[in-house]
Parts: C-alpha cells; structure tokens; sequence
C-alpha cells in the first residue's frame, strides 16, 4: 500500500483524513489507485470511532478475487 496527497484537519472531537491509495491485493496480484476519506470521532483523548470511505469497493472486491462483486467479470 501506498499513500499519496495525504490531507489531515479537524478538531478534538473529530479528524477528517483523504488521501489516494495504491493498494495491491495479494490474491490477485491485481493493482488500484483510488481516492479515500476517513472520519475519526474521538472522546476523552482515545479514538472511539473510524468511519472509511472507499471510492469503488466493486473494484476493491474484484481485486481482491470476489466473485460477488456485482460488476465481476470473472
């Protein structure tokens, strides 16, 4: 995995994270590039919740060999 324009703001309550991914699955060996957001809630200094945003997890679930995906080609 790698990490590109990582962009961080937020308050005390809440962190707000973007950035691009490059991931690679290993079962596939399959590529992708895709931008990504995650919403960190924290409370008393401890993080209490992270809520990940992916662009495409069709594309996630294809890389990843799951046949499931709804837009799987096989």
């Amino acid at each position: 995995m790698r990490v590109q324009d990582l962009q961080c703001t937020g308050t005390e309550a809440h962190l707000y994270v973007s950035c691009n991914l490059f991931l690679t699955a290993r079962a596939t060996g399959i590529t992708i590039n895709q931008p990504f957001v995650e919403i960190l809630s924290f409370a008393n200094g401890l993080l209490v919740e992270g809520r990940p945003y992916y662009f495409d997890t069709t594309e996630i679930g294809r890389a990843l060999g799951n046949e499931y995906s709804t837009t799987f080609n096989g």
